[in-house]
């Protein structure tokens, strides 16, 4: 991946979430959601010739909570975590309780990227992208010399 795009998905990391988050979780004893969810969606991305393979961890998600859309060369991968209304009844006696409703999201510019050809599976609690690279159509055009 190129500097710039380095630059640019690595803008969002903010220093006091990994200063502050640790003493929060430790005190509380509990994890704090951030803002944006990055605490659930730790994420890889390589770069090969031809495409982007984008690893995103999702542990616990189902697959009809996440969304993934891709615009002007930005994926954005989402979710929406609901709590299940079964918990509420008297069935149910909890003595801890720690999964809860959340939600997240992540942006990262991958640069010009064919759009009709992105494949996303949901595994093991990872979702991956393939985000196939643009094919740039070499229009030279060569003049015969007289």
């Amino acid at each position: 991946m190129s500097e710039e795009l380095k630059k640019y998905n690595n803008k969002n990391y903010e220093l006091g979430d990994a200063i502050f988050d640790p003493l929060f979780d430790a005190f509380i004893g509990m994890p704090i959601e951030t803002k944006k969810g990055n605490r659930l969606m730790k994420t890889d991305i390589e770069e090969k010739a031809d495409k982007y393979i984008v690893n995103v961890e999702m542990p616990g998600i189902k697959k009809e909570n996440v969304k993934v859309s891709l615009n002007d060369g930005t994926l954005k991968v989402s979710y929406k975590q609901t709590e299940n209304e079964n918990d509420h009844d008297e069935k149910h006696h909890y003595l801890r309780k720690e999964r809860f409703f959340s939600e997240g999201e992540r942006s990262f510019y991958l640069g010009d990227v064919d759009n009709s050809k992105v494949d996303a599976h949901l595994e093991n609690g990872v979702l991956n992208v393939v985000v196939p690279k643009a094919v740039k159509d070499d229009n030279t055009k060569y003049i015969d010399i007289k």
